[in-house]
């Protein structure tokens, strides 16, 4: 780096003599114990060499095997913009560098775009988001307490302790026992004890061997958006992200409002590096979007271990809960199998009875399903557990379905497939007004 500071980078070079594209991973995450990781063993750089890409896995500023003293996001601008350079320069390089990855490994991406290396080609961050205030450490003007605390104590934290006591002359296989311990306290007591401690300033978990998270208070310290934040959001910076992106996220993703504002601003902001209007941003057709969550969960956090006096609305509400459920175990078998049908052949008169009083008129023929349609899936839904007959023996009508219909603008919603219809979209096509479902897979591995 500029300032002398040295980061590990594993190579992944594809067969033969090169030059070859670059594509590099900068990541602050799963190295060693009690993360263990990647030590080059990369599945993603060994699928992009086989490839013909030479593919790098760097650890960030601060972590792992990197030198340096990590300070989450802040330090990625500048550290981005040299690490892409250095991947050029190299000799089995041809100059041209993507940047790929989610997540924290999103926000890296989005930090070096800004700054303009002139051998950056292309990004694909997915999972990540915009305004690391708004949208990452504050949601709604509250502090994200339960994302911040356990990002922190259970992904951060953990190394930083370990470089601090095994540069403190503490011996290694007593340092990782140092560790587990902190990270065992951390699941044990994250939800049960930590988040509850008021005030939140006074929190001291992380102040041992100095200050192993001073970016957490430093999160703390600054409600409002100030000069900190500006430094980091990406939104007042759209204009000057001079390379195409490709922009993925997660129905269920925490991040997903940043992830669609990054697609939006780059279609209204995004610009070439002659300045002028990017013409493929202007017109981006496409922002896939995956049924997911931001992650798969490695651990299960362990449920409170002492019972606390429960008072007050919510006490009620979970005691009258807990007898419906008592009721429930009582029924005698096949009752809720009866109750259940006949919910559903009410629920079916309700609907006939609907379409009775509707005109003819007023219906609409492209609002039926086909014959084949109700005779499939809808048809089989709709009839229940007991097949075509309903509560007290009574036949079920077999009367049409009203299927949705889609936008007039969305001329490509003759593509929807029947093959899971209740299943949400995995990416989002825009025609006009109108929005379409597809189910391509992600081109990109899970980092």
């Amino acid at each position: 780096m500029r300032d002398g500071v040295r980061l590990a980078t594993e190579v992944y070079l594809p067969a033969g003599d090169g030059p070859f594209p670059v594509i590099l991973q900068r990541t602050p995450y799963n190295r060693r114990s009690p993360n263990p990781g990647s030590d080059c063993d990369s599945g993603t750089g060994r699928y992009f060499a086989a490839r013909g890409y030479a593919a790098l896995n760097q650890d960030t500023r601060g972590r792992y095997r990197s030198e340096g003293e990590f300070d989450a996001m802040r330090q990625e601008a500048a550290d981005g913009y040299d690490a892409v350079e250095w991947a050029a320069a190299r000799p089995w390089s041809n100059g041209k560098v993507g940047m790929i990855g989610g997540s924290y490994v999103g926000l890296t991406q989005w930090q070096a775009a800004v700054e303009r290396p002139p051998h950056l080609v292309a990004i694909a961050p997915h999972y990540s988001s915009s305004d690391y205030h708004k949208g990452w450490t504050y949601q709604g003007g509250a502090f994200d307490l339960w994302f911040a605390l356990s990002w922190t104590a259970q992904t951060l934290a953990p190394d930083t302790l370990q470089r601090r006591l095994e540069a403190g002359g503490m011996p290694r296989a007593q340092a990782l026992e140092e560790v587990g311990a902190f990270v065992a306290e951390g699941r044990e007591k994250l939800l049960d004890d930590w988040v509850r401690r008021l005030p939140l300033a006074d929190f001291a978990g992380f102040r041992r061997d100095g200050n192993i998270a001073a970016y957490y208070d430093e999160w703390l310290a600054r409600p409002a958006y100030d000069d900190y934040w500006a430094h980091l959001d990406v939104e007042t910076k759209w204009p000057r992200v001079e390379v195409p992106a490709l922009i993925t996220g997660g129905w269920y993703d925490i991040f997903q409002e940043g992830t669609i504002r990054n697609f939006m601003g780059m279609r209204e902001g995004g610009r070439d590096r002659s300045g002028a209007e990017r013409h493929e941003a202007r017109h981006a057709r496409a922002l896939p979007r995956l049924p997911r969550r931001h992650h798969r969960r490695r651990h299960r956090l362990r449920p409170r271990q002492r019972a606390r006096p429960q008072r007050g609305v919510g006490a009620l509400v979970r005691l009258l809960a807990e007898g419906r459920r008592q009721r429930r175990r009582r029924r005698p078998a096949g009752a809720a199998l009866r109750h259940d049908a006949a919910r559903r052949g009410h629920r079916r008169r309700r609907f006939l009875d609907h379409r009775r009083r509707v005109p003819p008129a007023r219906r609409g023929r492209d609002a039926l399903l086909p014959a084949e349609r109700r005779r499939g899936e809808h048809g089989r839904r709709r009839r229940g557990a007991l097949g075509r007959r309903g509560p007290a023996g009574r036949p079920t009508s077999t009367s049409t379905t009203p299927a949705i219909p889609c936008p007039p603008s969305a001329a490509t919603c003759a593509a929807r497939t029947a093959s899971s219809p209740r299943a949400p979209s995995t990416s989002a096509r825009w025609s006009g007004g109108g929005m379409c479902w597809s189910t391509p897979a992600s081109p990109w591995p899970t980092t």
